[in-house]
């Protein structure tokens, strides 16, 4: 009978249904211990072919039971009990469902740490010794390691666990990481190609920094991958898919056409090249707008064409200047200005086509302006199409700063702390 057993232990159990090991199982026990079918009981049976919860804990205690009335000798408990382990309980779909959460849980947080808190070395470890303990307790209930380890010692089973710990440890360093890097060099490698075409374009960039030189009297030049890429291309709360930034000389345009088309477009009926254009005209009117009030910074003196006025009175310093640009007040101000200032450019440029463009601007700022205040410039929007327009291109600095400085309309923006939770969630998720 025992060289019966172990021809038949010898098959490739992942080869064999469930179900036929549990019969088996129960054969092989009634076959050595000499048991009648119904001393074992065709309850329990039949539960261990439904996988049902703790039917091993039974079956164990029934060996047991016949080893202490000398119906097993320990050799054939220890076959049994291996033939046991061939066999798959139910699973844990709650306690599974929970260490999946639990597992996703330290993944995210040890991801943005590498990202946000590599530098607090306290953090990472805490983060990683939990993600160790994770994978331990994983690993202690797959029942493959109950099969694999069966014949050893229970010291073997706690190496091999922590071992699958530290498994999970560095996977969970390499996957965040190695996910981070690819995706950064995927997306700076089509950033650049994006950059280098826009650059090349007459009708892009190119067309852009001879308005702003020829009409205006500022230098824009356009933002590199370092310069631009995480502005344009990661989810900040500083990002935006068009930005302009100010240097010691010109300003800096951060663009991203790719994704204006995708995610900020002004919708149907609108020519997408003028609304491309429009988003960098839209930019250039803030360099205009704040150069001027920092071209005479290098002597201490500004000027406050950019602050709003309820802030423009304490100014007196550029660091006066700085703390004013903080404010709500200040940033819808600009906005205004920008918008105003585009539309105009619509107007002279694109007259036929103006309506619909303004129509569309008009559309966006409303959708938005429960959650973005600062940008909310519909008021002066509507005043601008419907004002006479100056001779040229070269006269839309001072038709939009009297439009600005004579309007009627508000200033509605608020400090950031009074918005609502959603609306701060939104704004952090970068969400329109």
């Amino acid at each position: 009978m025992a060289a019966f057993a172990k021809r038949q232990s010898s098959t490739r159990a992942d080869r064999v249904p469930n179900e036929d090991r549990v019969r088996y199982l129960f054969a092989v026990l009634r076959v050595v211990a000499d048991i009648q079918p119904h001393e074992i009981g065709a309850g329990l049976e039949q539960h261990a072919i439904d996988r049902g919860p703790g039917w091993k804990r039974q079956f164990k205690a029934r060996l047991d039971e016949y080893e202490q009335l000398h119906r097993l000798n320990l050799d054939q408990k220890s076959h049994l009990m291996r033939r046991m382990r061939m066999c798959e309980e139910s699973p844990n779909l709650m306690r599974a469902g929970l260490l999946l959460a639990a597992w996703s849980l330290v993944l995210a947080t040890l991801c943005n740490l590498s990202w946000l808190l590599a530098p607090q070395p306290v953090l990472y470890l805490v983060t990683l010794g939990l993600t160790g303990l994770l994978g331990y307790a994983t690993a202690a209930t797959l029942s493959i390691f109950d099969h694999e380890v069966s014949t050893a010692a229970r010291w073997q089973r706690r190496v091999l666990c922590s071992t699958a710990g530290a498994f999970a440890v560095a996977v969970s360093m390499l996957v965040p990481d190695s996910a981070m890097l690819i995706t950064q060099s995927a997306s700076k490698r089509s950033f650049q190609l994006e950059r280098e075409a826009y650059a090349a374009d007459p009708r892009g960039f190119e067309a852009i920094r001879k308005l702003a030189s020829d009409t205006f009297g500022v230098n824009v030049v356009l933002g590199g991958v370092d310069q631009s890429w995480s502005l344009t291309s990661v989810r900040v709360p500083e990002a935006s898919v068009a930005s302009m930034g100010l240097g010691s000389g010109f300003c800096t345009l951060n663009f991203s056409p790719n994704r204006i088309h995708a995610g900020f477009g002004g919708g149907s009926g609108v020519d997408p090249a003028l609304w491309v254009r429009g988003v960098a005209i839209h930019e250039l009117g803030h360099c205009v707008d704040t150069w001027r009030d920092l071209a005479l910074a290098a002597s201490r003196k500004v000027a406050t064409h950019s602050i709003a006025p309820v802030q423009a009175t304490k100014v007196s310093d550029i660091n006066g200047y700085l703390a004013a640009t903080e404010e709500p007040a200040t940033q819808q101000w600009r906005e205004v200005f920008s918008d105003i200032f585009l539309v105009g450019y619509w107007r002279l440029s694109a007259p036929d086509q103006a309506p619909a463009l303004i129509d569309a601007l008009v559309a966006h700022r409303d959708a938005n302006a429960q959650n973005d205040r600062v940008h909310y410039t519909t008021c002066w929007v509507n005043l601008a199409r419907r004002s006479p327009l100056p001779d040229d291109l070269k006269g839309l600095l001072a038709w939009t700063d009297s439009l600005r400085d004579d309007a009627s309309c508000q200033l509605t923006a608020k400090p950031a702390h009074r918005a609502g939770i959603k609306a701060r969630l939104r704004d952090l998720l970068g969400l329109d």
